[in-house]
């Protein structure tokens, strides 16, 4: 189980190799009071900390809010833990219903594209992609079976 939520946690990391460092992808978002008016992209970025995460409709239990995934605007994303890095790309189709998200990470020539559904609210959001660890096709919704959905807090410096 252990594992398998850390998978979870750097989305793949186990199939790329993962190096270290430091550098920080983007600042925490505005205040909420602005979010009438900004977009997904405007709300989605900031560093944000996994709260739980669901395998198939079970809470899978183990050690969280240790593990930082940051979103910039410019389609970066950053997925940190205590001991390694990740980074990548993301762009949304905030257009779609449901409302969904390309992850993207690398391995040298070698690119594996994450599918993921995404709800966000003000300080929460949750992503849901395929339970065969993103090798398939991106689910239909959050009420799809055989799904993965990790649930985000956004972090408040």
């Amino acid at each position: 189980m252990r594992s398998t939520l850390a998978l979870l946690l750097l989305l793949g990391a186990a199939y790329f190799p993962i190096h270290s460092g430091s550098s920080r992808a983007a600042e925490d978002n505005p205040s909420s009071k602005e979010s009438a008016n900004r977009t997904d992209l405007d709300k989605i970025q900031g560093a944000w900390t996994l709260s739980s995460v669901e395998l198939d409709g079970r809470v899978l239990p183990g050690p969280l809010g240790k593990e930082e995934i940051v979103l910039a605007k410019e389609g970066k994303v950053l997925f940190k833990t205590p001991t390694a890095e990740r980074s990548g790309t993301f762009v949304l189709g905030d257009d779609k219903n449901p409302k969904t998200m390309d992850l993207t990470l690398s391995k040298g020539k070698e690119k594996v594209v994450w599918s993921v559904l995404y709800e966000i609210e003000e300080d929460t959001m949750k992503w849901g992609f395929s339970s065969d660890w993103g090798k398939g096709s991106r689910p239909k919704s959050f009420k799809d079976g055989k799904l993965i959905v990790v649930h985000l807090k956004r972090q408040r410096s």
